[in-house]
Parts: structure tokens; C-alpha cells; sequence
């Protein structure tokens, strides 16, 4: 059983936990705020760009791994109940898109929304990623692997989790949260100015 207080407290811990932002944080070790450079994007793919592969390597483990730690924490809180990876995932991407530790800016919850996916369901998650993936690599545009895994979530939850909506609700959220963070990528990219990464 839940209630209104085992959702909110979810979702405010994995909010928290999400406005740890690795990208901020790093950089400003670094001495620089990331979101002055680049895509000003507090984010993987700024953070190869801006900081380098070795240190966007570490935000991504840094993100996954605080992505983890709040769903682990909301399944405590809601044990033997696939709402609390739901409600957590959610959060998190709230937190690490709008933190409340760095003025509400943040990144585009891309890595965070992966992992949540893969909580939710291993298969569905795998898929996306290497559909992304493939996409990102050919094309070397990082953004329109992103546009397109979105989709994808839609499109495989609308035909093949038809009738769990609780399930259509959460991926309908995290796709929509990861495109509406994406709308500037999405006018360069149709006026080809996105820049492509260096896939070396």
C-alpha cells in the first residue's frame, strides 16, 4: 500500500539526490562553471566537449550512479511496488534538470533517464540505448540520438505496454521532460547548424 506522503517523500529525495549535478560540480573543481561553455549545458555531451572524455566519463558514472542510489531509496520506501522506481526516475531527472542547488539550470536528463528506463524495464531499456546509440554513432550527432531514443520510448510503450498506465505515464514523462530540454537542439539540427561531436 501507499499514500500521498510515500510520493511525496520519493519525489522529494530522488529531487534532492537529482540536483547533485556531476557536470557543475566537476567543473567548478575545475575552476570553470560548464554552463558558460559550449552548449552551456550541464550535461554529458558539454562536459566531453568543455571538460573532456576522461572527465565526462566520470559526471556519467556520477549521474547513473546517484540515479541508482535514489531509486534503491525510494524501493525502501515503497518496497515490492514498481511505482517507486517510477515516481524516483521522475524525480531525478526533475532534480538533475532543474537543481536547486545551481539556480535551477541544469542538463538534459538524458543519463538519468536512461537508467530509470532500464530500473523499469531492462528490455525496453536496452533497446533504446542501442537504437541511440547506432544513431549517435553514424550520424555524430549526440541531440538526434537523444530526439529519436524519445520516440522510440513512446512509440514501444504505446504498442507494447498498452494498458499499463502507470508505466505509459512514466515514459511519457521522461520523454517529454528529455525533448522540451532538447527544443534548441531540435531548431539547429532542422537548421543543420548542430554541431557534430568528434566520435575519436
Amino acid at each position: 500500500m501507499f499514500n500521498l506522503m510515500h510520493i511525496t517523500i520519493i519525489l522529494i529525495i530522488s529531487y534532492m539526490l537529482g540536483s547533485i549535478n556531476a557536470s557543475v560540480v566537476i567543473g567548478k573543481i575545475k575552476g570553470i562553471d560548464i554552463r558558460d561553455y559550449g552548449s552551456n549545458n550541464a550535461g554529458f555531451t558539454n562536459a566531453v566537449r568543455i571538460l573532456g572524455f576522461s572527465y565526462a566519463v566520470l559526471v556519467l558514472l556520477c549521474d547513473a550512479f546517484k540515479t541508482v542510489i535514489a531509486i534503491i531509496l525510494a524501493k525502501n520506501i515503497l518496497p515490492n511496488n514498481i511505482l517507486s522506481t517510477y515516481l524516483s526516475g521522475i524525480g531525478t531527472v526533475l532534480g538533475h534538470n532543474f537543481p536547486i542547488y545551481f539556480n535551477f539550470k541544469g542538463g538534459k536528463g538524458v543519463v538519468v533517464s536512461i537508467v530509470s528506463m532500464l530500473f523499469a524495464n531492462w528490455l525496453i531499456g536496452i533497446v533504446v540505448i542501442i537504437f541511440s546509440a547506432s544513431i549517435m554513432f553514424f550520424t555524430r550527432y549526440i541531440s538526434l540520438g537523444s530526439i529519436i531514443g524519445c520516440m522510440i520510448v513512446i512509440i514501444i510503450s504505446f504498442v507494447f505496454k498498452w494498458g499499463d498506465w502507470n508505466y505509459m505515464m512514466f515514459a511519457l514523462s521522461l520523454s517529454s521532460l528529455a525533448l522540451y530540454m532538447h527544443r534548441g537542439n531540435i531548431k539547429r539540427l532542422i537548421a543543420r547548424t548542430e554541431k557534430k561531436i568528434n566520435i575519436k
